[in-house]
């Protein structure tokens, strides 16, 4: 079984690179900041830090699950990891199955504390993990955070995926209340809605990454391993990223962060997701396409540009820190204003 999940760990990162966005809008152009002509604010005092799960960090945004437990997939985690510290960006690893199954496998995370000792490192696994098995992949990395993956769509897709369990709720639920460190619930990118959503938020997690649509497709990735065309409809499954923040923020509740990925490649959509309520950002597939297809440098490069962008966008708007951006509204406008008045209205 471990041999067969390392080729799958492979599969999908070939997939990942040959294009796998879904084809339809994510609505980011229909987000509007607002410009302030007059501003003072100088970009390089402008203040990005704040706090991720209760733990302070410098920037709002962080690199999200990708991968691991093949030799393969180490070194993509290897350069993340020195990304990460170089830049002091929190990071998250991909779903620690594998290492779980086959302790030989375990390196390929730990190089991630390894090379970042210091570092906010967040361990991944399955929201139907068994709960011990689930702290047994936090103590892997001496994590400070703990990510639970929901992805029914891709285990549906996937020939060889596990269907729904019973208890799953109850399952997150003791896995809250046992781990030592806080837990983020999140989609692997076809989005929360607000029903999950505040269901969610009462199962003691610390926060809620509603993963989007936009980015890394994994419906497109398992049909391409799949036999036949069956799934193809599939394709465009799910909510943009922007509707999912938007329709969940105003359901926000002290002590639950939300987080916002899917589909961000630059420090603008990043801010438009935190200005329509997101309290981080997190980003997965372009770190991929930029590390494999063009080497670790141009990942340190969008770093440094998305940070530069932060605070440009901020500076333009007149403000001096990520705080301030909560007393700005974004004009929301064009088909995105539609879909978020047809949604709200139908309550879903």
């Amino acid at each position: 079984m471990s041999k067969f999940r390392a080729q799958r760990k492979h599969e999908h990162l070939a997939l990942a690179l040959q294009g796998s966005r879904c084809s339809f809008a994510t609505y980011f152009d229909d987000i509007q900041l607002p410009h302030d002509c007059l501003t003072t604010v100088n970009p390089g005092e402008v203040d990005l830090s704040g706090s991720l799960c209760g733990y302070p960090v410098d920037v709002p945004f962080f690199i999200n699950a990708i991968t691991g437990g093949t030799l393969r997939t180490m070194t993509v985690n290897m350069n993340l990891a020195q990304v990460a510290k170089r830049f002091q960006v929190p990071m998250a690893v991909g779903s620690q199955t594998a290492a779980l199954d086959n302790k030989r496998m375990e390196k390929t995370f730990r190089i991630v504390r390894k090379l970042n000792p210091h570092g906010l490192i967040m361990a991944n696994v399955s929201a139907s993990t068994p709960p011990a098995l689930a702290l047994r992949a936090v103590d892997m990395l001496d994590a400070q955070i703990l990510q639970l993956h929901l992805n029914p769509a891709q285990e549906f897709i996937m020939p060889e995926g596990d269907r729904p369990k019973s208890g799953l709720l109850n399952n997150i639920a003791e896995i809250c209340s046992r781990a030592s460190v806080p837990v983020i619930v999140k989609e692997v990118g076809f989005g929360i809605l607000p029903a999950q959503y505040k269901q969610l938020t009462t199962l003691g997690v610390q926060g809620i990454d509603i993963s989007g649509t936009g980015g890394t497709n994994f419906a497109v990735i398992e049909g391409r391993r799949n036999c036949g065309d069956w799934w193809r409809p599939f394709t465009n499954w799910g909510y943009p990223t922007p509707v999912c923040v938007a329709l969940c923020a105003p359901l926000k509740t002290t002590g639950v962060d939300l987080v916002a990925s899917g589909g961000i490649t630059d420090g603008l959509k990043s801010l438009k997701l935190l200005a329509l309520g997101a309290d981080s950002t997190g980003i997965a597939g372009h770190y991929v396409q930029l590390l494999i297809r063009q080497g670790p440098e141009a990942a340190n490069l969008f770093t440094a540009n998305l940070i530069r962008q932060l605070r440009v966008g901020l500076a333009l708007m007149g403000l001096k820190s990520i705080g301030e951006l909560r007393n700005q509204k974004p004009h929301i406008g064009g088909k995105l204003a539609a879909l978020l008045a047809c949604y709200s209205q139908n309550k879903v």
